[in-house]
């Protein structure tokens, strides 16, 4: 029988042809970290909005439509927590309103679209598994395994295209 999630988050990607925009988390899960714009998802709630609203809350960006590219379970051995992550495409021609830093978020700075140019170190160390299929524009699902929240090193894991 699969576990189901403690927590089901949801993470958006605001990109153009050739950039994505990331910013740093400033508290909570992930504090200190590069990432995109998401957050929990609140029970009974349906996911693609929780997740614009979570985009216009720590963005400042509404979203008119965004497109879902994939889903990541992560688990902490530590406390054997399981995360479920829905993640979002929004292209900025699909917006309204301007990036900015938030109570919750640093402020807004454009990455490259490439492998070469995405700042992994600063990111989730699981992130280099995944984002090359956003990067590509390919959906993926998949599993990741960290040690603990605190230093995230990846145990295992299983990313795949869909």
């Amino acid at each position: 029988m699969e576990k189901k999630p403690d927590k089901v988050m949801t993470l958006c990607f605001v990109h153009n042809d050739s950039q994505v925009l990331l910013a740093r988390k400033k508290s909570r899960l992930g504090a200190g970290l590069l990432n995109g714009y998401g957050g929990k998802v609140r029970e009974g709630k349906d996911i693609e909005s929780e997740a614009k609203r979570e985009l216009k809350a720590e963005s400042g960006l509404r979203a008119a439509k965004m497109r879902k590219i994939g889903v990541v379970q992560f688990e902490f051995l530590d406390n054997g927590k399981l995360f479920e992550c829905h993640y979002y495409l929004v292209d900025i021609a699909d917006c309204k309103g301007q990036s900015k830093e938030t109570k919750e978020m640093g402020p807004p700075e454009w990455y490259k679209r490439d492998k070469d140019s995405i700042p992994y170190s600063q990111m989730w160390s699981g992130d280099k598994l995944w984002f090359p299929y956003f990067i590509a524009g390919q959906d993926f699902h998949g599993w990741i395994l960290y040690d603990n929240a605190e230093e995230k090193n990846v145990l295992n894991h299983r990313i795949s295209s869909c």
